[in-house]
């Protein structure tokens, strides 16, 4: 979970969910294996441009 602020004017109060998310996906696929395996493939965040976004999912 990210924490919301303005791009522009706050960039450092937030806590973006989309760059935490980011860091995740190779964490996500790497755990493939010969049995199974994981592709992240749809993602979706934020609802503003220009603002940290608190939200982020993704699907694998």
């Amino acid at each position: 979970m990210g924490q919301p602020s303005h791009a522009g004017a706050r960039l450092g109060d937030g806590k973006s969910a989309i760059a935490a998310m980011a860091r995740k996906i190779g964490e996500i696929e790497d755990m493939t294996g010969p049995d199974c395996t994981f592709s992240v493939g749809v993602i979706h965040a934020g609802q503003w441009v220009n603002c940290v976004s608190s939200f982020c999912d993704a699907q694998a």
